[in-house]
């Protein structure tokens, strides 16, 4: 039973510390308000005082570094320098005060609350085990490996070939007969004369397109790549030169008249344009890999059991 429990408190220690990164942020200064007064008691004679509770002295010295780890502070706007910063001091008393007060309803002492506390003690502490674990050189990305990454995966940096055209649809119904479907035919060659004949093809959108999508924007598709479904309608868009216009072409969901506006070619995007991404890339997967290695050796080192016939007994809500 002693086992069971022990184990228990363990998966909850791991399924927490897969929200570190949200958990901590938020949880920090009240964390902070419960186990320290928000006022620096050992106050020091040559530090300013920014604002005093129930005859306490909150420093300078004691205020500031908790507001650097606090990612909300806000420090961009109209407003003066002052005020933003009477903004974050008034959110750090307000959070203090509530946290003090909490405390002397003794709802520190709840067990629901008190089981909250731990659980984001334990976030934080992980956050910073973590933050460790990754502050040595061997977690640097050389520009070596960067060029390396990037000539191995050219794949994944090139830039499809596109073309940007406009379309006016005279829809046909999957289950339409041949009369139907000639009659069809007949409308989309019609729309095709007009436009030989000098009509305006965001004009004849209007009048004649059955694409609700496209039909206010006179027709525009916008950037299309080769591996869009209907290959018959790729086929087309690809096969016509900019200002071309398409004789009606069957695809899935009727027949279209295409004009196309202007084509990109294939292209490799340079390396100086996706360096600072592949840096990212390979700083992060290391981290991961880091990270799990490191978990490996902590499952071991405290005799981590997980009882697999008891996981399917876990009922987690749904969000939304």
């Amino acid at each position: 039973m002693k086992e069971r429990a022990s184990s228990f408190e363990i998966r909850r220690f791991l399924i927490f510390f897969l929200c570190i990164f949200i958990v901590a942020a938020g949880t920090d200064c009240m964390l902070l308000a419960l186990e320290k007064p928000c006022t620096d008691t050992e106050e020091k004679s040559e530090d300013a005082v920014l604002a005093e509770v129930d005859g306490e002295r909150i420093t300078l010295e004691d205020f500031e570094p908790r507001m650097q780890s606090i990612s909300g502070y806000d420090n961009s706007g109209s407003a003066t320098q002052r005020d933003r910063n009477r903004k974050a001091l008034e959110s750090h008393l307000k959070t203090c005060l509530f946290a003090v007060a909490a405390k002397d309803g003794k709802l520190d002492q709840n067990e629901t609350v008190r089981k909250r506390l731990e659980d984001a003690k334990r976030a934080i502490l992980a956050v910073e085990y973590t933050k460790r674990l990754h502050s040595s050189k061997k977690s640097e990305v050389t520009n070596r490996e960067i060029k390396t990454y990037y000539n191995a995966h050219k794949n994944e940096f090139s830039r499809p070939a596109m073309v940007r055209a406009r379309h006016i649809l005279i829809r046909v119904d999957p289950g339409a007969g041949p009369s139907e479907i000639s009659a069809a035919l007949k409308r989309a060659k019609k729309v095709k004369k007009e436009l030989e004949d000098g009509a305006d093809f965001t004009e004849l959108v209007k009048i004649y397109s059955d694409d609700g999508g496209t039909k206010n924007q006179g027709g525009d598709l916008g950037f299309i790549t080769e591996n869009r479904t209907d290959q018959a309608f790729t086929d087309a868009v690809f096969s016509l030169k900019p200002g071309e216009l398409s004789e009606p072409v069957r695809a899935r969901r009727g027949f279209h008249i295409i004009k196309v506006e202007t084509k990109r070619e294939a292209k490799l995007i340079p390396l100086p344009a996706v360096h600072g991404r592949i840096r990212a890339k390979i700083a992060n997967e290391r981290q991961m890999e880091r990270e799990q290695i490191e978990y490996e050796r902590l499952k071991k080192k405290y005799n981590v059991k997980i009882f697999e016939e008891n996981l399917d007994r876990i009922k987690l809500k749904k969000s939304g």
